[in-house]
């Protein structure tokens, strides 16, 4: 009998630390991948997988470049905004337990750069002494923004948004014709060309031919004489 109650008192000890070891169980969160898409020059998409066995609620701070820039969320993505482009960024995500257990993955991506407008085609015709038309094919840029022209004569900002231009010119004078195409990010494209506008031809005058073995010569209103 005496025996036997020895076995109870061990088995019940040996439950009794069983039972312990559970409840004292570290029970950590889990993430098991991040990932970073639909980057741009100034958003990105952060979105992760995190579990925990005891299916708890996790909740998530998000760093970066070592600033907090979320706090408790329970969500299981973050979309970033008014990045900068071209620009190497680095963050870690943290994932804490309702008991107070941390685990965090780090993460990091580069920004896109802004897409360039293309060069215009530009065409310069119907010259004359005082006047040129100027004509320009549209830019294209990879996003599908809209552009805008600014359009320059000689350094002098003559219309901006336009397609066609008529200038006024001086006779004989050289002009600089320059294009810029701007996207609504402040991107440009340049294209310059120059040309001359046309003299002012010679005004009538009269003519008299006269032989050399004439010795009478009316030379009124002669401005030029050509001797044969």
């Amino acid at each position: 009998m005496k025996i036997f109650y020895s076995f109870l008192i061990i088995l019940a000890l040996v439950i009794t630390s069983c039972s312990s070891d559970v409840e004292n169980q570290v029970i950590l969160p889990v993430i098991s991948e991040t990932q970073i898409n639909e980057i741009t020059a100034e958003t990105a998409l952060l979105s992760w997988s995190a579990s925990i066995s005891d299916k708890s609620t996790l909740k998530f701070d998000i760093f970066l470049e070592n600033k907090k820039i979320a706090d408790n969320i329970t969500s299981n993505s973050w979309s970033f905004n008014n990045l900068s482009e071209s620009t190497s960024y680095s963050g870690k995500l943290l994932v804490t337990s309702n008991s107070g257990e941390i685990a965090e993955k780090e993460f990091y991506f580069i920004t896109n750069r802004n897409p360039t407008p293309s060069d215009v085609n530009l065409l310069i015709t119907d010259i004359t002494t005082n006047k040129a038309t100027l004509t320009w094919s549209a830019s294209n840029i990879e996003d599908n923004s809209s552009i805008l022209y600014d359009v320059y004569v000689n350094n002098e900002l003559k219309h901006e948004d336009l397609d066609v231009l008529t200038v006024n010119l001086n006779p004989s004078k050289y002009y600089k014709v320059k294009i810029i195409a701007k996207s609504n990010k402040n991107k440009i494209s340049t294209v310059e060309k120059g040309f001359n506008a046309l003299g002012v031809p010679p005004s009538r005058f009269p003519l008299v031919i006269n032989n050399d073995d004439d010795d009478t010569v009316d030379t009124t209103n002669c401005s030029r004489r050509i001797y044969l």
